[in-house]
């Protein structure tokens, strides 16, 4: 079994308190097994290390839609066959006809 310790700081005299929240579910935070900082929601990222800026994501998924990035060109797929992309020159090309006036 592990063990949790709690280890002050000799030279602060803040207090840092653990609360919970007002819940009837019982909730379990599990921390990874590494060393560092967490980051949270009034947080900058400033002390995060190891992310490399622009390489986070190349796909995103939006329900049945999957965006992804390869060299500059957005593909934008739908049932694992591409739609239609997107160039960074702002080329855009269509596996099927386009229609220019219509309601969606």
């Amino acid at each position: 079994m592990s063990k949790i310790a709690l280890s002050p700081d000799d030279s602060g005299t803040g207090t840092f308190t653990l609360a919970s929240p007002n819940s009837n579910t019982n909730r379990t935070l599990t921390l990874p097994d590494v060393a560092g900082e967490l980051l949270t929601t009034t947080g900058n990222g400033s002390g995060l290390t190891g992310i490399v800026a622009g390489t986070l994501a190349t796909t995103v998924t939006l329900g049945t839609w999957t965006i992804t990035d390869t060299g500059g060109v957005l593909t934008f797929s739908s049932g694992g066959s591409a739609k239609f992309s997107i160039s960074a020159a702002g080329v855009i090309t269509a596996a099927d006809n386009v229609i220019a006036y219509g309601t969606p």
